[in-house]
Protein backbone atom coordinates (compact mmCIF):
# COMPACT_ATOMS: atom_id res chain seq x y z
CA UNK A 1 0.00 0.00 0.00
CA UNK A 2 1.18 3.25 -1.34
CA UNK A 3 1.85 6.64 1.18
CA UNK A 4 -1.04 8.71 1.48
CA UNK A 5 0.02 12.37 2.16
CA UNK A 6 -2.64 14.51 3.37
CA UNK A 7 -2.44 18.55 1.78
CA UNK A 8 -4.84 20.50 3.76
CA UNK A 9 -5.29 22.63 1.17
CA UNK A 10 -6.81 20.27 -0.61
CA UNK A 11 -10.07 19.60 1.39
CA UNK A 12 -12.92 17.74 -0.73
CA UNK A 13 -15.16 20.09 0.88
CA UNK A 14 -17.31 22.18 -1.28
CA UNK A 15 -16.54 25.06 1.14
CA UNK A 16 -13.17 26.98 1.54
CA UNK A 17 -11.00 25.87 4.39
CA UNK A 18 -10.96 29.87 4.96
CA UNK A 19 -8.27 29.13 7.84
CA UNK A 20 -5.71 28.45 4.56
CA UNK A 21 -6.82 31.26 2.60
CA UNK A 22 -6.28 33.62 5.12
CA UNK A 23 -2.93 32.87 5.20
CA UNK A 24 -2.65 34.83 1.61
CA UNK A 25 -1.88 38.40 1.06
CA UNK A 26 -1.93 37.69 -2.99
CA UNK A 27 -4.17 34.75 -4.95
CA UNK A 28 -4.94 34.61 -8.16
CA UNK A 29 -8.21 36.46 -9.55
CA UNK A 30 -9.96 33.36 -10.42
CA UNK A 31 -9.86 32.28 -6.84
CA UNK A 32 -10.76 35.41 -5.42
CA UNK A 33 -14.32 34.94 -7.15
CA UNK A 34 -14.87 31.84 -6.46
CA UNK A 35 -13.83 32.76 -2.70
CA UNK A 36 -16.53 35.58 -2.49
CA UNK A 37 -19.29 32.63 -3.63
CA UNK A 38 -17.98 30.62 -0.96
CA UNK A 39 -16.86 28.12 -3.26
CA UNK A 40 -13.05 26.19 -2.73
CA UNK A 41 -11.29 27.01 -5.63
CA UNK A 42 -9.18 23.45 -5.25
CA UNK A 43 -12.32 21.22 -5.56
CA UNK A 44 -13.66 23.30 -8.48
CA UNK A 45 -12.20 20.70 -11.01
CA UNK A 46 -13.69 17.66 -9.36
CA UNK A 47 -17.32 19.34 -8.67
CA UNK A 48 -20.22 17.74 -10.42
CA UNK A 49 -21.44 19.57 -13.79
CA UNK A 50 -24.48 20.65 -12.05
CA UNK A 51 -22.79 22.64 -9.10
CA UNK A 52 -20.45 24.30 -11.66
CA UNK A 53 -23.56 24.94 -14.20
CA UNK A 54 -25.34 26.53 -10.62
CA UNK A 55 -22.94 28.83 -10.09
CA UNK A 56 -21.53 29.73 -13.86
CA UNK A 57 -23.57 32.90 -14.07
CA UNK A 58 -22.50 34.40 -10.93
CA UNK A 59 -18.94 33.77 -11.42
CA UNK A 60 -19.19 35.43 -15.27
CA UNK A 61 -21.22 38.15 -13.65
CA UNK A 62 -18.80 38.68 -10.95
CA UNK A 63 -15.66 38.35 -13.10
CA UNK A 64 -16.85 40.82 -15.68
CA UNK A 65 -17.75 43.53 -13.44
CA UNK A 66 -14.47 42.59 -10.88
CA UNK A 67 -12.46 43.08 -14.53
CA UNK A 68 -13.86 46.40 -15.41
CA UNK A 69 -13.08 47.87 -12.21
CA UNK A 70 -10.05 46.07 -11.61
CA UNK A 71 -7.61 48.91 -13.45
CA UNK A 72 -8.89 51.44 -11.43
CA UNK A 73 -7.97 50.09 -7.83
CA UNK A 74 -4.67 49.62 -5.92
CA UNK A 75 -5.98 45.52 -5.03
CA UNK A 76 -5.57 44.23 -8.97
CA UNK A 77 -2.62 43.04 -9.86
CA UNK A 78 -3.00 41.99 -13.53
CA UNK A 79 -0.98 41.70 -16.64
CA UNK A 80 1.02 38.76 -16.14
CA UNK A 81 2.16 37.77 -19.22
CA UNK A 82 -1.36 39.04 -20.54
CA UNK A 83 -2.80 35.33 -19.12
CA UNK A 84 -6.08 36.15 -17.46
CA UNK A 85 -5.88 33.06 -15.44
CA UNK A 86 -2.31 34.19 -13.76
CA UNK A 87 -4.00 38.06 -12.76
CA UNK A 88 -3.68 37.98 -9.07
CA UNK A 89 -5.38 40.18 -6.72
CA UNK A 90 -4.43 41.60 -3.23
CA UNK A 91 -6.78 39.52 -0.99
CA UNK A 92 -7.73 42.26 1.88
CA UNK A 93 -7.84 45.00 -0.44
CA UNK A 94 -9.72 42.73 -3.10
CA UNK A 95 -12.41 42.10 0.03
CA UNK A 96 -12.80 45.00 1.21
CA UNK A 97 -13.73 46.44 -1.97
CA UNK A 98 -16.18 43.40 -2.38
CA UNK A 99 -18.02 43.98 0.97
CA UNK A 100 -18.30 47.73 1.36
CA UNK A 101 -18.16 49.38 -2.43
CA UNK A 102 -19.53 46.19 -4.38
CA UNK A 103 -21.44 44.96 -1.80
CA UNK A 104 -21.85 41.48 -3.08
CA UNK A 105 -23.48 38.65 -0.67
CA UNK A 106 -20.98 36.37 0.54
CA UNK A 107 -20.02 34.25 3.42
CA UNK A 108 -19.50 35.52 6.57
CA UNK A 109 -15.62 34.44 6.69
CA UNK A 110 -14.93 36.09 3.31
CA UNK A 111 -16.57 39.65 5.42
CA UNK A 112 -14.27 38.17 7.78
CA UNK A 113 -10.84 39.35 5.71
CA UNK A 114 -12.52 43.08 4.63
CA UNK A 115 -12.62 43.69 8.48
CA UNK A 116 -9.47 42.93 8.87
CA UNK A 117 -8.45 45.65 6.72
CA UNK A 118 -11.28 47.77 7.99
CA UNK A 119 -9.91 49.00 11.28
CA UNK A 120 -6.58 49.62 9.16
CA UNK A 121 -7.76 51.66 7.01
CA UNK A 122 -10.13 53.93 9.31
CA UNK A 123 -6.30 56.26 9.66
CA UNK A 124 -5.48 56.73 5.75
CA UNK A 125 -5.48 59.26 3.80
CA UNK A 126 -9.08 60.49 2.25
CA UNK A 127 -6.56 59.77 -1.09
CA UNK A 128 -6.79 56.25 -0.38
CA UNK A 129 -10.95 55.71 0.02
CA UNK A 130 -12.76 54.51 -3.16
CA UNK A 131 -13.46 56.90 -5.50
CA UNK A 132 -17.71 57.32 -6.09
CA UNK A 133 -18.84 56.79 -9.48
CA UNK A 134 -19.22 60.60 -10.49
CA UNK A 135 -15.31 60.67 -9.81
CA UNK A 136 -14.64 57.71 -11.41
CA UNK A 137 -16.93 58.95 -14.87
CA UNK A 138 -15.07 62.19 -14.81
CA UNK A 139 -11.52 60.48 -14.69
CA UNK A 140 -12.70 58.27 -17.59
CA UNK A 141 -13.63 61.76 -19.20
CA UNK A 142 -10.19 62.82 -18.55
CA UNK A 143 -8.16 60.35 -20.13
CA UNK A 144 -10.60 60.09 -22.91
CA UNK A 145 -9.81 63.84 -23.13
CA UNK A 146 -6.21 63.41 -23.33
CA UNK A 147 -6.08 60.11 -25.64
CA UNK A 148 -7.54 62.78 -28.36
CA UNK A 149 -5.18 65.28 -27.47
CA UNK A 150 -2.81 62.79 -28.43
CA UNK A 151 -4.31 61.75 -31.32
CA UNK A 152 -5.08 65.16 -32.65
CA UNK A 153 -1.99 66.37 -32.01
CA UNK A 154 -0.21 63.36 -34.07
CA UNK A 155 1.97 62.22 -31.20
CA UNK A 156 1.45 58.87 -32.21
CA UNK A 157 0.24 57.75 -35.21
CA UNK A 158 -2.29 55.28 -34.33
CA UNK A 159 -3.91 53.95 -30.52
CA UNK A 160 -2.04 50.78 -31.23
CA UNK A 161 1.48 52.63 -31.33
CA UNK A 162 -0.17 54.76 -28.04
CA UNK A 163 -0.71 51.40 -26.47
CA UNK A 164 2.34 49.69 -27.35
CA UNK A 165 4.22 52.39 -25.32
CA UNK A 166 2.01 52.91 -22.39
CA UNK A 167 2.39 49.08 -21.96
CA UNK A 168 6.29 49.24 -22.46
CA UNK A 169 6.87 51.90 -20.17
CA UNK A 170 3.92 51.29 -17.25
CA UNK A 171 3.89 47.39 -17.06
CA UNK A 172 5.75 47.43 -13.65
CA UNK A 173 2.88 49.47 -12.66
CA UNK A 174 0.28 46.67 -13.28
CA UNK A 175 -3.14 47.57 -15.63
CA UNK A 176 -1.30 48.30 -18.37
CA UNK A 177 -1.76 45.14 -20.57
CA UNK A 178 -3.07 45.48 -24.33
CA UNK A 179 -6.47 44.18 -22.90
CA UNK A 180 -6.98 46.86 -20.24
CA UNK A 181 -5.77 49.76 -22.29
CA UNK A 182 -8.54 48.62 -24.94
CA UNK A 183 -11.37 47.83 -22.53
CA UNK A 184 -9.97 51.82 -20.41
CA UNK A 185 -9.42 54.01 -23.56
CA UNK A 186 -12.78 52.56 -24.85
CA UNK A 187 -15.04 53.61 -21.77
CA UNK A 188 -12.90 57.15 -21.63
CA UNK A 189 -14.16 57.57 -25.50
CA UNK A 190 -17.25 56.63 -24.85
CA UNK A 191 -17.58 58.32 -21.42
CA UNK A 192 -16.50 61.69 -23.30
CA UNK A 193 -18.64 61.33 -26.35
CA UNK A 194 -21.72 60.91 -23.38
CA UNK A 195 -20.95 63.98 -21.81
CA UNK A 196 -20.50 66.20 -25.35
Amino acid sequence: MGLIIHDSKYSEDKKPKWAYWKQFKFISFEDAIYLSLDINPHMLPWMMQEAIDFYCDEISERTEVAYNWAGTLDWYIGDVDEIPSKDRVELIGFTSWVCNQMKWKVPPEFMELAGQEQGANSKTEDSEKPLSLKELNNLLKLIGALHQTIMDKGIYRSDDELKTYLEAEYQSLGGFSKRTLDSKLSAARKALKESS
